[in-house]
């Protein structure tokens, strides 16, 4: 499984969960497009976590409990070893020694292949319909209710379906910022109107439509991604 299917699943999930079961169907239905591959997985991880309550965490960080497994079996490149509970996981390379692991990834409807980038930092959000969900940076990444933004707010419908903002991380300066997209939806940072890009601070607000992000960094002073496993 490529890390942009597993975020995809894991997207899906994080909303449809907290979805009462009647309302699940219809959603599913509008997310996945006629995926159903996509939709069978997720309906997976909703059957096993029926009764238990969400799934704390990251689903990621489950990947070696059975339920998961099972749930994620079925996309292929993860054998039925690697997946048993108890099995010992190898442990991490250093981020220079595993830098290979970001050029490998092909991006859904896309022939060529791009080189995938760590995660620099994290919007989390702190108001609105997805209240305590956390969402990836890694370079540039656009804020919008389409499931193909990087940054995917559904069920906003405040929110421009694409390119409402942009936030993205420069490896260069090691630094974030924040710009306005080209949609029509506004802006805000810290509660002043984005007319402009900006460099974004730890724990700076972010509000797009009824939605509420707080920005909380990875890298900056204290710590920086070598730069041979950036794209840029």
């Amino acid at each position: 499984m490529s890390p942009e299917q597993f975020h995809k699943i894991e997207a899906i999930f994080r909303t449809a969960v907290q979805l009462k079961p009647a309302d699940r169907r219809a959603y599913l239905e509008q997310t996945c497009r006629g995926d159903s591959d996509l939709m069978a997985e997720v309906q997976s991880l909703l059957s096993h976590d029926d009764g238990v309550g969400p799934l704390a965490g990251c689903a990621l960080e489950n990947v070696a409990t059975h339920e998961l497994a099972s749930a994620v079996r079925g996309w292929g490149g993860i054998s039925d070893d690697a997946l048993t509970p108890g099995a010992s996981a190898p442990g991490p390379p250093s981020a220079v020694q595993d830098a290979s692991r970001y050029t490998g990834r092909t991006r859904a409807n896309e022939s060529e292949q791009e080189p995938d980038e760590p995660i620099a930092g994290w919007l989390v959000c702190v108001g609105g319909p997805h209240v305590g969900q956390d969402y990836r940076i890694r370079g540039a990444a656009r804020i919008g209710r389409s499931s193909q933004m990087e940054i995917f707010i559904a069920d906003d419908p405040r929110v421009s379906r694409e390119d409402h903002a942009l936030v993205c991380y420069d490896s260069r300066s090691n630094e974030f910022r924040l710009a306005p997209g080209r949609a029509r939806g506004l802006t805000y940072l810290n509660g002043a109107l984005l007319d402009a890009a900006t460099i974004l601070r730890p724990f700076d607000l972010i509000e797009v439509g009824e939605t509420a992000l707080r920005f909380v960094p990875l890298c900056g002073p204290l710590f920086q991604w070598p730069r041979e496993i950036f794209r840029s």
